[in-house]
């Protein structure tokens, strides 16, 4: 027998589970080495399987998103969080691999698995990928995963009413201020951008939702032709 340590590379917040022969582990980013013991000289299967993020009841998301909203608006204030970009999380194939690998002494290798992406200026998704620095013999699959659209849509939604709750807060305000000390003035100002604003996050909105709609179009069109 000899030892065969891999290194995964792992893209943030994803996880997979690898399994050779009786033994199963998960690796994320956090736990991204593994040590196996194996035959030498031998052919050894390791299968490595993407899961699916753990899916939350869509209520129970909707209340935390509302409950948890002012912490998150705040700290998207803070650090600037003006990403618009929600197309680029979208991890819309999951990857499937049974790699064989036979190695002869002590060995470490490293394995980069990169996730789906969608392709802004090809308006295509690329499937994921698995990059080795050893010679693997590789079957590669995919799991579709369609929901993860709607999510990074869902996401990008609600961080953007979580600081729209902060701009409500702070001119509502505003408006309640110049109304108790008369004045019309900071009241007028207050309504005005609050209009605005309103306008601003409900123009944003139908733009993105065109946009979701293209993404799953091009998605299903994708599907069709494999």
């Amino acid at each position: 027998m000899v030892r065969l340590n891999i290194d995964f590379k792992i893209p943030h917040g994803e996880e997979y589970t690898i399994k050779a022969g009786k033994k199963t582990m998960v690796v994320n980013k956090e736990c991204s080495s593994i040590t196996l013991e194996v035959p030498k000289s031998e052919p050894v299967l390791i299968s490595i399987e993407q899961r699916l993020p753990e899916e939350i009841n869509k209520f129970l998301r909707l209340f935390l998103s509302i409950l948890s909203a002012p912490i998150r608006g705040f700290f998207n204030i803070l650090f600037y969080n003006n990403d618009t970009h929600w197309e680029n999380y979208i991890v819309a194939y999951l990857l499937k691999v049974d790699a064989e690998i036979c190695v002869s002494e002590n060995l470490e290798i490293n394995i980069e698995l990169l996730n789906s992406r969608f392709d802004n200026n090809r308006d295509e998704f690329e499937p994921p990928k698995i990059v080795s620095d050893y010679p693997l013999s590789e079957r590669i699959s995919y799991e579709i995963n369609e929901k993860s659209i709607a999510i990074n849509l869902y996401n990008y939604i609600s961080r953007l009413f979580s600081v729209f709750f902060w701009v409500v807060t702070l001119f509502t305000s505003l408006i309640h201020f110049g109304i108790k000390n008369n004045r019309e003035d900071l009241s007028l100002i207050g309504g005005i951008v609050l209009l605005s604003m309103a306008a601003v996050v409900m123009i944003c909105i139908i733009f993105e939702y065109k946009k979701y709609k293209k993404i799953v179009g091009i998605f299903r069109s994708n599907n069709l032709r494999r």
